[in-house]
């Protein structure tokens, strides 16, 4: 994995790990297009006014992302712009500047702390008006991204921090219906829920973790996929892996402590599976690059035990795991934690894992159309527990 300095944008991280890549992104916009486009914004804000070229611009800005370096000036300039009285945006051109914003925070090596300080305003005004109004979907993920990227600013105040951390958990509350509007954008809001856990101290950690685990379980709330999973797996591993770069054994402690105390009944098993299996990876690639953890050991355990019950909840619930009418959710987690594991690194024997393991692989089988990437998953933890521990799983039910 990356080191967390290098991953600039956690959300185009999290689709390259997880295969949830949207189609081919535009072409990079030329320079001289982009010193057009920030020429064209300055004179929206000296003449008070903001046209259809407008948006245009912001779309030739947002086409470089990777490339694009937004200073101070550019900062301050698209903020100017949002806070105008005297200009009208149309609703379409938000979210283009919350994301100009969102590369700004995480690409500026030194940004000016009163700058700072105005951008969490700013989104504090604008997110408490829009709270009374209908919000755009991708208002919503965008505003989430911003805030966790801003959360993890270094010369952000304590108290707007607080700011940052409130907004996020009070749109994950109140909003988390329009994520089901725009799915692709999961990877987006995930990204911001990884930057605040990554930041934020235990004051605001019960509270995300709620969110995050329990949103899929809601009415009206994302639907549960596969992909969704991968991207919980690689974000816990993000957070944990800077967590051990850091040294900062408190916030490892209380995160295992929160994912592995799994009776919560709102939580969705298939993300906390996820969650288990990336606390579980960081730990293992942790300790094979020869960081000595006294710390890794026990939670690596705590990990295992945790995918485990849930596991063995899975094989007392239906008795029959290879039935082809399973439950569409008993199915994922049974994905869940084939995957899971192979992603996760070695395990220790433990007789319900393996038992899911085997049942993934005969169930995937049999679909023509199978998910081969759990046929090689379960097929690699089978091959590296050894065929002797796993014989009694495929004769708990003969099947050809």
């Amino acid at each position: 994995m990356a080191k967390q300095t290098q991953t600039i944008f956690l959300e185009e991280w999290l689709k390259s790990n997880s295969s949830s890549g949207s189609s081919r992104p535009s072409p990079p916009s030329s320079a001289r297009a982009i010193i057009q486009a920030w020429a064209e914004l300055r004179d929206a804000l000296q003449h008070q006014t903001f046209q259809s070229n407008h948006i245009l611009s912001l779309q030739t800005l947002l086409n470089s992302q990777t490339s694009l370096h937004v200073a101070d000036p550019q900062a301050k300039l698209l903020l100017s712009i949002l806070s105008s009285p005297h200009i009208s945006l149309p609703q379409e051109s938000h979210p283009l500047f919350l994301r100009l914003l969102y590369i700004w925070a995480r690409k500026s090596s030194k940004p000016s702390p009163s700058l700072v300080e105005s951008t969490v305003s700013f989104l504090s005004r604008f997110l408490s008006a829009q709270f009374d109004s209908e919000k755009s979907y991708s208002v919503v993920c965008e505003a989430i991204l911003l805030l966790g990227a801003l959360s993890l600013v270094p010369v952000l105040s304590r108290s707007s921090k607080g700011v940052c951390l409130e907004l996020l958990c009070k749109l994950l509350e109140d909003e988390y219906r329009v994520i089901r509007s725009r799915e692709e954008l999961v990877p987006e809001v995930l990204a911001g829920i990884g930057y605040t856990l990554s930041s934020t101290d235990s004051a605001h950690f019960g509270k995300i973790l709620d969110s995050l685990f329990g949103i899929w379980n809601k009415n009206g709330g994302p639907c549960s996929h596969l992909s969704h999973g991968l991207i919980i797996l690689h974000l816990m591993e993000w957070v944990v892996s800077g967590s051990i770069s850091s040294r900062n054994w408190r916030k490892i402690e209380f995160l295992c402590r929160e994912i592995f105390g799994i009776s919560h009944p709102n939580y969705a098993p298939f993300a906390v599976v996820m969650a288990a299996a990336g606390v579980l990876r960081a730990f293992n690639r942790a300790v094979s690059s020869g960081n000595r953890l006294e710390i890794s050991a026990q939670h690596r355990v705590s990990a295992e035990e945790c995918i485990e019950v849930l596991a063995r909840n899975l094989v007392s619930k239906t008795g029959d795991l290879l039935d082809t009418t399973v439950d569409p959710n008993n199915r994922l987690l049974i994905q869940c934690i084939s995957l899971g594991l192979s992603r996760s690194g070695s395990v220790s024997f433990r007789a319900p894992l393996l038992l899911c393991l085997a049942s993934a692989l005969l169930i995937e089988m049999k679909r023509p159309r199978g998910l081969w990437r759990i046929l090689y998953g379960a097929t690699a933890m089978i091959c590296t527990q050894g065929t002797d521990r796993l014989s009694w799983c495929f004769e708990v039910k003969e099947r050809s």
